[in-house]
């Protein structure tokens, strides 16, 4: 059981990490806007 809460708690603290980092970067973290920026050269 604790086990699972600490994968849990774990893999919720990358993804917010991957987040923050995207919103970091980009201004947004919306798919498309990020999407555009990139294949327009920012």
């Amino acid at each position: 059981m604790l086990t699972a809460i600490v994968v849990g708690v774990s893999t919720l603290g990358v993804g917010l990490a991957v987040t923050q980092k995207l919103y970091r970067e980009f201004g947004s973290i919306e798919e498309n806007e990020i999407l555009e920026k990139i294949t327009s050269g920012k």
